[in-house]
C-alpha cells in the first residue's frame, strides 16, 4: 500500500511540474509581450479576474490570453458588438460567410446571443514572431467587424438599429395557369379538381429598398411540398428587389400543367427572410 501511495504522489508531482513549466512558458510570453506594448505606446495592464493582457488602442478594448507551453497558444481579442434587435439568423449567415473569407479571424455569436465576438488564435514559438505579426492582427481584427456592420446594414438595417428589414403584414393565394392567367383569383375558393400552379401574394413593409431572397414552404395534406429543384428544406425560393415602404409583393406559383394537381385539404405557404420566419398564411383546397 505505501509503494502505491509513493507512486500516486510521484505521479501527482510530475503532473504538477508539467503544469508550472507549462504556465512558466505563458507567463514569460505574457510579460514580454506587455513590455513591447509598453514600447509601443500603449498601457497594457492584467486583468485579475483571467490573466488576460488588457490594452486599448484608440479607444478599442483588446486583450490576449496566454496558454500552454511552446509553441504558446495565443488568443487576440477585440471588443465587439451587441445583437439588441437584430435579425440572429441573419446575422448568423454573415459571420459564416466572414469566416470562410477571413481564415485568420474567428468571428462567434455569443452563447446568450447577446453579443458578435471577434478573436484571432496562434500558436507561437517566440515572442518575435507574435510581435511581426501584431498590427498585422489588430487589423484583420478591424476589418472584419466592419464588414459584419457592413453586411447587415446591406440587408435594409444595422446592428444597432431596431425592428426588422423586412416586416408580414398578411397574404392571399390564387390558382393560375402555366401562362399566369388566373384560374381562380386571390380571396377566392380554390378546388381541387382546377388546381394548376397555387401562387402567394404577401403584403411587405419594407424599411430599405434592395434585392432579397425570400425562401418559401409549402405544407400540404401530406406535408412539405418539394421538387428536384428545391432549396435544402423549402419548396423553392424567390429574388426579388423590393421597394421601400409597404407594397404587394406577388412570388412564383407552385404546382403543375395538370389540372387538379393539388387534393382537397388544409395548406400553409411559410415565407422565410435570412432563415427567419416572416409569416403564415393558412388557406384550403375545397
Amino acid at each position: 500500500m505505501k509503494k502505491i501511495v509513493f507512486c500516486l504522489l510521484a505521479m501527482l508531482a510530475v503532473a504538477l511540474q508539467a503544469r508550472a513549466e507549462l504556465d512558466a512558458d505563458a507567463l514569460r510570453f505574457r510579460t514580454n509581450i506587455r513590455t513591447f506594448l509598453q514600447e509601443e505606446g500603449f498601457s497594457p495592464y492584467i486583468d485579475s479576474d483571467d490573466e488576460s493582457l488588457c490594452f486599448k488602442k484608440e479607444g478599442v478594448l483588446y486583450w490576449l490570453d496566454f496558454m500552454g507551453s511552446k509553441p504558446v497558444y495565443i488568443q487576440f481579442h477585440r471588443s465587439g458588438n451587441g445583437t439588441e434587435d437584430c435579425d440572429l439568423g441573419r446575422l448568423l449567415e454573415i459571420i459564416n460567410d466572414i469566416n470562410r473569407e477571413y481564415r485568420c479571424v474567428k468571428v462567434t455569436l455569443s452563447s446568450t446571443g447577446k453579443s458578435v465576438n471577434y478573436n484571432v488564435e496562434v500558436y507561437c514559438n517566440s515572442p518575435e514572431d507574435f510581435r511581426y505579426a501584431f498590427y498585422k492582427y489588430i487589423k484583420v481584427l478591424d476589418s472584419a467587424k466592419k464588414e459584419v456592420l457592413a453586411k447587415y446594414a446591406e440587408g435594409g438595417s444595422s446592428a444597432s438599429s431596431s425592428g426588422p428589414a423586412v416586416k408580414y403584414n398578411s397574404a392571399s393565394v390564387r390558382n393560375e395557369d402555366a401562362e399566369g392567367n388566373p384560374i381562380t383569383d386571390y380571396g377566392v375558393t380554390i378546388y381541387s379538381y382546377r388546381t394548376k400552379y397555387l401562387k402567394p401574394r404577401v403584403n411587405l413593409t419594407v424599411k430599405k429598398s434592395g434585392n432579397y431572397d425570400i425562401y418559401v414552404k409549402m405544407y400540404g395534406p401530406n406535408g412539405l411540398t418539394t421538387g428536384s429543384s428545391s432549396p435544402d428544406g423549402y419548396s423553392y425560393k424567390v429574388s426579388k428587389y423590393l421597394s421601400e415602404g409597404t407594397s404587394d409583393v406577388t412570388l412564383t406559383g407552385w404546382g403543375s400543367d395538370t389540372a387538379g394537381h393539388w387534393k382537397a385539404g388544409d395548406y400553409r405557404f411559410e415565407f422565410y427572410l435570412n432563415g427567419k420566419l416572416l409569416g403564415t398564411k393558412y388557406f384550403t383546397v375545397k
